[in-house]
């Protein structure tokens, strides 16, 4: 079904399409669970341009499919293209959307029903296929009589109220009325009596003024920027049921302490960003995909465990931890994206050792600035290392590079003050600009002196065979042998 989506993706021609929004950036890809969207963003922030973005088409292989409401970080604004998903039977659009184009999900041949949960969008003729249902919340404007609304209610929930509605047979909740400690009844009453609670509506509560909030055993999702800017937020209790925090989900909760993460699989797009009091953060095993600065911006965390389901850090994904002093990398992590480890020049960080053994690339900027790092690790598939990689890594004595590298990026090693040797067990790979500072010896063996020929750094050719042997090694193994045929010689006199 995937793939059937997948190449049914952009069925619909965008003209027009600078006329409805502009676009800042060239068509990107975001994955959530079961869909992938491709869409485009816009905008600086400012008052004459706001950030926003537009669904260009999408492809899932869900039946109920919700359509996020933003999109790296852009809410999603206008919607072009929606592609042809066979198998959606259910529609839910965001209510930060304002128009929708022509025949934009007019290829979702078995769309049953579309739910709105805000006001009518500008949609244009033949947005979906014909007979599909559109439904709507109480109260929302725009309205009138082709539409349906769907069933909406409150519920008491600790010492708050709130919000909720029913979507294809189970309770979405959609906001606080009142209160602050928010326990989340495992279910509500509906038009045909109880109903499961299994998840929290994107933005639900959004810029609330809620302390804490316990979910309940069976809740699986919780929706893009449903936390978003919950400065009072200090605790939230996930249960095991929970499978996808989505983008963006707890985005600026600067005191909320340590969140327990059970059986998580899916972590969104910046879900933890700037979550300042966190001190700890272990990713459980269970996560399998985590996306681009999922826990960046979180200086308290000093201790940081990463699940063995994870084989590839994201870019930023951990930038600014100045207080990290502790890394466990659980399983075998293939990709470190760019600025993963990240800290600003100054940063009073404690980390002291990384291993990248598994690693076959190193994104630039990984670990910029890490003033404490000594040891760093690296194994035997190591392909490449980015630019400004370890740039400022004043604690790195010598490090090895196994034979598979084939590229090393400008200014990688730039102001490693104490990086003295460089072993190089293969052939001289690519080397950028600045990558080595003239104090570093690079140590290759006589099987790959000669391509080293050009190099224009300090080379020194260590034993003949394959393996760098370090230069203290060769001195006290020469010294060695210089006495023992020192001893025969004097004995053979006598």
């Amino acid at each position: 079904m995937r793939l059937l989506c997948a190449a049914a993706v952009l069925l619909t021609v965008i003209a027009g399409l600078s006329a409805i929004a502009p676009f800042g950036s060239e068509a990107s890809f975001s994955e959530s669970d079961g869909a992938v969207f491709e869409y485009k963003t816009a905008g600086s922030g400012t008052a004459g341009s706001p950030y926003e973005s537009t669904l260009l088409s999408v492809s899932s292989s869900e039946e109920v499919l919700t359509i996020p409401s933003a999109l790296e970080g852009y809410p999603l604004r206008y919607i072009t293209g929606g592609g042809g998903c066979l198998g959606v039977k259910a529609l839910v659009i965001p209510k930060t959307v304002l128009r929708i184009s022509s025949e934009a999900f007019s290829g979702f041949a078995d769309l049953e029903r579309v739910y709105f949960t805000g006001d009518r969008p500008d949609m244009e003729p033949a947005v979906f296929p014909p007979g599909t249902e559109l439904l709507h919340s109480q109260p929302s404007a725009g309205w009138g009589e082709s539409s349906a609304v769907y069933y909406t209610g409150t519920a008491a929930a600790g010492d708050s109220v709130i919000s909720y509605a029913i979507i294809e047979g189970y309770a979405t909740v959609t906001g606080l009325v009142h209160g602050t400690d928010v326990r989340i009844p495992k279910t509500v009453s509906g038009p045909g009596g109880s109903v499961a609670v299994t998840e929290l509506d994107q933005e639900s509560f959004r810029y609330s003024g809620v302390v804490s909030v316990v979910l309940p055993e069976g809740i699986k999702r919780i929706g893009t920027r449903a936390f978003y800017g919950c400065e009072t937020l200090e605790s939230a209790v996930i249960p095991d049921s929970l499978e996808t925090v989505c983008d963006e989900a707890f985005r600026e909760c600067p005191s909320l302490g340590n969140v327990n993460l059970g059986n998580i699989r899916f972590i969104g797009f910046e879900a933890f960003r700037m979550c300042g009091s966190f001190t700890s953060l272990i990713i459980p095993d269970t996560v399998t995909v985590m996306r681009e600065g999922a826990f960046r911006v979180c200086p308290g965390v000093r201790v940081l465990v990463i699940g063995s389901g994870i084989s590839e850090i994201p870019a930023s994904c951990f930038d600014y931890y100045a207080a990290l002093e502790s890394l466990e990398i659980k399983g075998k992590i293939t990709v470190v994206g760019s600025n993963a480890f990240y800290v600003s020049h100054g940063s009073d960080n404690r980390l002291v050792s990384a291993d990248l053994s598994d690693a076959v690339s190193i994104g630039g900027s990984a670990f910029v600035n890490r003033i404490a790092l000594e040891e760093v690790i690296l194994g035997n598939s190591l392909e490449s290392i980015g630019s400004e990689a370890f740039s400022g890594c004043r604690g790195i004595v010598s490090i090895t590079f196994p034979e598979t590298l084939k590229s090393i990026g400008d200014n990688a090693f730039y102001d490693c003050r104490s990086l003295r040797d460089a072993y190089f067990l293969g052939n001289m790979p690519t080397i950028g600009e600045g990558a080595f500072s003239g104090d570093t010896a690079i140590h290759t063996d006589s099987a790959h002196a000669g391509s080293w020929a050009d190099y224009g750094g300090n080379v020194v050719i260590d034993g003949k065979s394959g393996t760098a042997v370090p230069i203290a090694v060769a001195i006290a193994f020469s010294a060695a042998v210089l006495f023992t045929l020192l001893f025969m010689l004097r004995r053979h006199r006598n």
